[in-house]
């Protein structure tokens, strides 16, 4: 889990300007998403909130350790850092063409999971089952 915070705090810090997350259309626009990806939207959205404000619940276990400084505290931690993080998983997890199985457990996972831990743990059975 520390290495996911870091791993958000770097990606969050660095690179190109992702595009911005999708807004429901304008009235009168028509959405063009099929239902499932819809579903896969709106679980994204919520998914990369909760997934940013544990890297960012993550990086006090980090300072609290040593292993980042106090500044580097207070840059994973600023809204504005977290909130692009979360908007970069939302952008990474949009892109995915998942199954409905998959897009079923992003959407329980936030609902069921109040821990950071155990709600990251709940991520790994999106991956598809191994044979």
């Amino acid at each position: 889990m520390k290495a996911l915070a870091l791993a958000l705090v770097v990606a969050a810090c660095g690179g190109s300007q992702p595009p911005p997350a999708q807004q429901p259309p304008p009235a009168g626009v028509t959405d063009s998403r099929t239902p499932i990806e819809k579903r896969r939207d709106g679980a994204c959205d919520v998914v990369a909130k909760r997934v940013a404000a544990c890297a960012a619940a993550d990086s006090k276990s980090l300072l609290d350790a040593g292993k980042i400084s106090q500044q580097q505290y207070k840059d994973a931690t600023d809204p504005q850092v977290v909130a692009k993080a979360a908007d970069v998983y939302s952008e990474k997890c949009r892109s995915h063409d998942y199954s409905s199985r998959q897009i079923r457990v992003l959407e329980k996972c936030p609902q069921y999971e109040t821990e950071c831990e155990p709600f990251l743990k709940c991520l790994d059975n999106v991956q598809p089952p191994s044979k």
